[in-house]
């Protein structure tokens, strides 16, 4: 029987280390940051030079996966980390072809990142920002009559609108880089769509100024009263910190950008 080693692989906050066997189920202890998880398979007998593969094995209701709730920044639950304990993958529930799966991930990804962009939900935050902004007032006046924030909301529709175009470009362009191949102007779309998202979250907190600051209920001076929809501004702006780190963070991207699109 052929044997395989597993080796913990930190390529992505995605996966994490489990293994699919073409000649027996595969075994492992370990601990996973997400619940699609991938694996470096390695021959045994092979070359000790030979580069260790990726495999993709699926691994829904599986015995022997543990789930503990990983809470965020903001007080929300929106992922899990599992834990592998002698977990066994039969065969029939590998993904695609055995080694491939690094193929499949980089082109998951393309897409992924291309979707983080996020051209709408910036639209709709932009267009909330100018009704806030013309409603809340601070020394007197609107928050929208300060130049400085109009010109810091100028800044950012003009960065959107930039983004979006080249989004556009990039579906354009998907049939180039030919069928299941990842296109490397998506980690454009990334770093550009994060850093709008988070840039829409710091121009809310602007507006609403001190009521972005937490809600006391014990509080009895009135000095914690606030407008009912403040409520989810400040939690929003540190949910969005993760942005730039999900999806492969943005230093990642540069690098990617560096390499596969400029050619350095």
């Amino acid at each position: 029987m052929t044997t395989r080693h597993l080796r913990r692989t930190g390529l992505l906050a995605a996966v994490a280390a489990m293994a699919a066997v073409a000649a027996a189920p595969a075994r492992a202890d370990t601990v996973s940051d997400w619940n699609l998880t991938a694996a470096n398979t390695l021959i045994g007998t092979a070359p000790p030079l030979q580069p260790p593969q990726i495999t993709v094995p699926h691994l829904a209701m599986v015995h022997g996966a543990v789930y503990d709730a990983v809470n965020a920044i903001d007080g929300g639950h929106e992922g899990n980390e599992v834990f592998f304990d002698d977990v066994e993958v039969p065969v029939e529930n590998l993904i695609g072809e055995e080694n491939k799966g690094w193929d499949y991930a980089k082109f998951l990804l393309g897409n992924e990142r291309t979707g983080i962009a996020r051209v709408g939900v910036s639209k709709e935050r932009l267009r909330r920002i100018k009704d806030l902004a013309s409603k809340v007032e601070q020394n007197g006046k609107p928050v929208i009559e300060d130049q400085g924030f109009r010109e810091k909301l100028a800044a950012c529709e003009i960065e959107l609108k930039a983004l979006e175009l080249t989004q556009l470009r990039v579906v354009a362009d998907e049939g180039k880089h030919g069928k299941g191949k990842p296109n490397p102007a998506s980690s454009v779309l990334k770093i550009k769509g994060s850093e709008i998202q988070q840039t829409t979250t710091e121009l809310l907190m602007e507006v609403i100024g001190p009521f972005a600051a937490p809600y006391d209920v014990h509080g009895d001076d009135g000095s914690n009263e606030t407008m009912d929809w403040t409520a989810q501004i400040a939690p929003s702006y540190f949910n969005n910190r993760k942005v730039s780190i999900y999806g492969g963070s943005n230093e990642i991207q540069r690098n990617i950008i560096t390499k596969a699109v400029l050619g350095l």
